[in-house]
């Protein structure tokens, strides 16, 4: 398990509604104090603004919209039996992995293979946690991948020790479904998921730019449990800044005047930001684009871990087709009439070439 995956929880923040719906019987015992939310810090404070869980915040239609969400047990009581289970509108399923794999994973309890979220927990705790990673298969269509995870108890009340005995408390969370061109997300539940493009290379005057990652390298840091998975996106399209600043201190000096440049900025997204020991691989394909000898260099930003601002110009190359010797460095070579850059680098952020 990764400690920077606490930072998952600087995703969208959205609006939830906590509502409680309690079975019919007679003399009812009180609502249990069962707090819930998204991401991976659970807390009791209802102070504490509620954040999103989905991981990333959109996707590609088709795609995987994964959720990291947690409940936590704020009462004095034990419940003698919690689930999970969950609606989605429109319909989506549980995304279903290779092998034996099951696309709900929880920090404690058991899921059920299928199509549905169907999770058992046993007993729950005063003070206990509970987290679990959800991945479905977003729709083929729409702008919004809508989920209610039901968080629901079962007990032996009532009786003097307020036991609960059927109550639901509802965590509501949603995925945007973005089918723009110029944009592509999905979540990186196993190895198979770890290439994304946002377009083919099929491109026109409408579409002049397209941008792809091979993460394959990073497979072996997707990490286990209900903490693991990598959140992939790229975006490209006219309007973009690239976040030039000046810099003259820096080797070499960063002065963002004396960059001409061309085509797109392409934004990439490898786990919100993570900084990993493999270099992953970009491909931007750039419609009548300049020739290979034109381009002198790959204008870059990212922020680290810890919000800190670096920025680089990428002037290494290799061959295309090659293997880079040093990274980031970068290939250009021209295919038909458009241009092909191909970039390594350990980073997220904005690239773009000059």
């Amino acid at each position: 398990m990764r400690d920077h995956r606490l930072r998952l929880v600087s995703v969208l923040t959205i609006t939830a509604a906590l509502t409680f719906s309690v079975f019919a019987g007679t003399a009812l015992a009180a609502l249990p104090n069962i707090q819930t939310g998204g991401g991976l810090v659970a807390t009791c404070d209802t102070t504490v603004e509620r954040v999103s869980g989905a991981v990333p915040d959109a996707v590609s239609p088709g795609g995987v919209a994964a959720f990291r969400i947690w409940t936590k047990n704020c009462d004095t009581s034990t419940i003698q039996a919690f689930t999970l289970a969950a609606a989605t509108t429109p319909s989506a399923s549980v995304y279903d992995p290779p092998g034996d794999a099951i696309g709900v994973i929880p920090s404690k309890g058991t899921c059920a293979s299928g199509p549905a979220v169907s999770c058992s927990f046993g007993t729950f705790s005063p003070g206990e946690e509970i987290f679990v990673l959800v991945a479905f298969v977003a729709p083929s269509s729409g702008q919004t991948l809508s989920v209610d995870f039901q968080w629901k108890t079962t007990g032996q009340g009532p009786d003097p020790k307020k036991r609960s005995h059927g109550d639901t408390i509802h965590w509501l969370d949603s995925a945007a479904i973005n089918s723009s061109a110029n944009y592509a997300g999905t979540f990186a539940f196993d190895s198979s998921l770890l290439s994304l493009t946002d377009t083919s290379t099929n491109l026109n005057n409408s579409n002049k730019q397209s941008t792809a990652i091979d993460a394959a390298a990073l497979a072996s840091q997707l990490g286990t449990g209900y903490t693991g998975g990598i959140p992939l996106t790229v975006q490209d399209g006219a309007g973009i800044d690239e976040g030039c600043v000046d810099d003259p201190d820096a080797t070499p000096a960063i002065v963002c005047s004396d960059f001409v440049f061309f085509g797109e900025t392409s934004i990439v997204s490898v786990d919100n930001g993570f900084t990993f020991d493999s270099a992953f691989k970009i491909t931007v394909t750039i419609y009548k684009g300049p020739n290979a000898n034109q381009v002198n260099g790959i204008y870059h930003n990212w922020l680290d871990t810890d919000g800190n601002f670096h920025q680089e110009d990428i002037t290494a190359r290799f061959a295309p087709g090659g293997t880079p010797t040093q990274i980031p460095s970068f290939s250009a070579e021209k295919v038909g009439q458009n241009l092909v850059l191909v970039i390594y680098s350990y980073h997220n952020g904005p690239f773009r070439g000059h």
